[in-house]
């Protein structure tokens, strides 16, 4: 009855019970099981519990060895110990090169180890976690940033909880943060991405103005998201210009003129966009670059600019397939061919199905512009069948990214669809 039918209750309970525990009553709580448990480990072995608790429900053994100081053989013998008293167990793969990796038996048992931690305790060691995290070859762990981000953070907060000094974690936080979401975005989680520089943004200390960079991975993410932070871009913009990287500025340029455009303000993101050619012009080639010229050449062709629109998309692929920026290759071939159809030349079409291709095997979002603009293009040349195919594939991809700008689009695309097709 005290179980309410939750089976972990009954296990932890009867594991309690063989551990030798018979005299105790039966806890209130799921919880209460687990910590009484926890509590009836020797001091060792509870040490070394709650160490792992502070990595996550997934750790290390060489993580352990860093937060702990103990010798590898008396880890070795404590692991397998908690293993037989079911508090955690090995995994056959680790993310870790190089370095066994276990995991809590339930994610409950690790929040009731890591809860009898305190808090200036739990500083210390998130700390001494992301000491060990820096100190990784680059090479050996597969989410690095983001496991350093989660220490980092959880170091400041419960240091500051505790009245301990923190400053000094600050910058390696932002920086750590900044990755991770770098990462994020690179994924295609945009969600994510926009969390984790949100996070850094509100790290930056009091006085201190944040990278421009981060501000415009912000901005830019946020732009896709349907969400717009123009004021965030506009001092990005100013402060990459006054460093002298007028590509970086010009991105910013870009970005801020496509959310004018899709408020339906033309005339200010015309002013922007041509502020991007304008700083990019005669620009060295670099990321930043191919980024604005691959981007005018969306605009142009939105704006029915087909001719200007291949211009820049010529100029964009030689700087995209050399640099091997493939979303940006996928990006560009979409508005080439787009604007070479609206011309006239069918071929285009083959383009826009390679940028396609291209945006499905990265899961990009520039998938589901090649979707929607392929749909419209079916649509001039009159399949409107097809048209609504691609829409509703459109929509589900739009929907799996999170991506709430292109969500609202493709709903209103939907109406006209139904319209069409005459169900009113």
């Amino acid at each position: 009855r005290r179980a309410g039918g939750i089976p972990l209750f009954a296990e932890e309970y009867a594991r309690m019970r063989q551990a030798g525990d018979e005299g105790l009553e039966v806890p209130e709580t799921l919880q209460g099981v687990v910590a009484a448990r926890i509590d009836g480990l020797p001091s060792e072995e509870k040490t070394l519990l709650q160490a792992a608790a502070v990595l996550g429900k997934v750790f290390w053994t060489d993580a352990l060895v860093s937060l702990v100081e103990i010798e590898p053989w008396r880890l070795d013998e404590l692991l397998h110990t908690l293993e037989r008293k079911e508090f955690v167990r090995r995994e056959r793969r680790s993310a870790v090169a190089g370095a066994r990796q276990l995991a809590f038996v339930h994610a409950l048992v690790r929040d009731a180890a890591y809860g009898q931690v305190p808090r200036g305790e739990r500083a210390r060691l998130h700390r001494s976690a992301a000491r060990w995290i820096e100190d990784l070859p680059p090479d050996r762990s597969e989410d690095r940033s983001e496991m350093l981000a989660s220490h980092l953070v959880r170091a400041i907060e419960y240091g500051q909880a505790a009245g301990t000094a923190t400053d000094d974690l600050r910058p390696a936080a932002v920086s750590a943060l900044r990755d991770a979401g770098e990462r994020a975005a690179s994924l295609h989680s945009l969600a994510a991405a926009v969390r984790y520089f949100e996070q850094a943004i509100a790290l930056v200390s009091e006085g201190e103005q944040a990278d421009p960079h981060l501000l415009f991975a912000y901005g830019y993410a946020m732009e896709i998201l349907g969400d717009p932070k123009p004021d965030v871009l506009v001092e990005a913009a100013a402060m990459l210009l006054d460093a002298g990287e007028r590509g970086a500025a010009a991105q910013c340029e870009y970005v801020l003129g496509h959310a004018s455009w899709a408020a339906g303000d033309y005339a200010t993101a015309w002013l922007h966009y041509d502020r991007a050619a304008e700083l990019v012009e005669g620009e060295d080639a670099t990321p930043a670059t191919a980024f604005v010229l691959s981007h005018l050449s969306r605009a142009c062709m939105l704006a029915g600019r087909d001719d200007e629109a291949i211009a820049y998309g010529e100029r964009a692929l030689v700087l995209t397939e050399a640099l091997e920026l493939d979303d940006l290759v996928g990006a560009t071939l979409n508005n080439v061919g787009v604007a070479r159809v609206n011309k006239g030349d069918r071929s285009g079409l083959a383009l826009v199905e390679r940028s396609l291709a291209i945006g499905l095997e990265r899961g990009s979002f520039e998938a589901v512009r090649a979707y929607v603009n392929l749909a419209s293009l079916h649509q001039s040349l009159g399949d409107q069948r097809q048209a609504t195919e691609l829409h509703e594939l459109a929509l589900e991809r739009a929907r799996q990214l999170g991506t709430g700008g292109y969500e609202r689009w493709l709903e209103c695309e939907r109406v006209s669809d139904l319209f069409l097709a005459g169900r009113w």
